[in-house]
């Protein structure tokens, strides 16, 4: 049950979008659902009826699944977590996904990690009959646990990923959606694709003609998991930005009584405790709203007062559905 309503989420949120600029006379699209990370991914293309361009952009991300997945075996990130080195050559992808998120590491004072690989694999929630790993599976996933025992450099128009600890893996699914929409929509506008949208299981990314005669080309619905009926929605005026959530609801498993999700506090292994249940970022960057919501909600009700980057918006919804707002998100009601 729970699998199902995971992608009933990423459908309500993809159905919410709609242009501002529609009439009443349908505009021309194509469309597509596609599967990558072990999640759905749906594009629209609008003023256009060329379905090849559907299939350009499907290819596009299937070459993403070779640099970060995590679970299969010919990826780039797959080889990194097993090898041994401690002096890797990486892609570009990974030096800017890594580079980027460590700032969020330091930001949430290592709340967040994309070095908890260890103990989030311990997590398997897509499992039949999900059982929570121990105290003691926790404790030893931890002790390979540091953002600060990495690093990422250049030097020759190479890149390179330094180990201290052998043991550290990376994991990458709070930046690499993120990423992923940032360099498709790079790719959409080079095929002279000028209006679309992505969404990547919640991650959406709008793309609008960047003549900027339209700054708020679309409306986006912020799914609140307090309020399924929507009766009080929250509407948000985007155009050639992204709109990230991250939730409690979003991949998570009861056992005993208790509801285990998936952002995991990289202090104790455990998931993040509090009354939040979830973060939504309006902002340009992708790969910057899909970490940002994560590090954020790990902050709690600190990161209301924490720095945002300029022309960003968040959304913090609680368990009794108390909303409050950051940085310039009132601005785009």
């Amino acid at each position: 049950m729970l699998k199902r309503l995971g992608a009933l989420f990423c459908t309500l949120i993809l159905i919410v979008p709609l242009l501002s600029s529609c009439t009443s006379q349908e505009r021309k699209s194509v469309s597509g659902t596609f599967f990558i990370f072990e999640t759905i991914a749906q594009i629209r293309i609008y003023d256009t009826d060329d379905e090849s361009l559907l299939d350009k952009c499907k290819e596009f991300l299937d070459r993403y699944e070779d640099v970060f997945s995590a679970t299969r075996s010919t990826s780039e990130l797959y080889k990194i977590n097993s090898s041994r080195l401690s002096d890797i050559e990486i892609s570009e992808d990974i030096y800017v996904t890594v580079k980027k998120a460590l700032e969020v590491c330091e930001m949430t004072q290592g709340r967040f990690d994309i070095t908890i690989r260890p103990v989030s694999k311990l997590y398997n929630f897509t499992a039949e009959g999900f059982v929570p790993p121990d105290d003691e599976e926790i404790k030893n996933g931890l002790q390979s646990v540091s953002y600060r025992n990495i690093s990422v450099g250049k030097e020759s128009g190479r890149y390179f990923l330094h180990k201290e600890n052998a043991d550290t893996e990376l994991d990458l699914g709070a930046v690499s959606k993120g990423y992923i929409s940032d360099r498709l929509k790079d790719y959409m506008r080079s095929i002279g694709i000028k209006n679309a949208m992505i969404d990547l299981c919640g991650n959406i990314m709008c793309l609008a003609d960047d003549t900027g005669n339209d700054p708020d080309a679309y409306k986006i619905g912020v799914f609140d998991p307090t309020d399924i009926e929507g009766k009080d929605p929250v509407i948000v005026n985007v155009s050639d930005s992204c709109v990230i959530t991250s939730g409690t609801y979003q991949r998570n498993a009861e056992y005993n009584g208790k509801l285990y999700h998936h952002i995991l506090d990289a202090r104790n292994g455990l998931p993040a405790q509090g009354d939040l249940v979830s973060v939504c970022v309006v902002c340009k960057e992708g790969i910057m709203g899909d970490l940002l919501s994560t590090g954020l909600f790990l902050l709690g009700e600190e990161g209301i007062e924490a720095e945002l980057p300029e022309n960003t918006g968040v959304l913090y919804i609680y368990e009794d559905g108390t909303r409050k707002y950051a940085g310039n998100f009132k601005d785009l009601m």
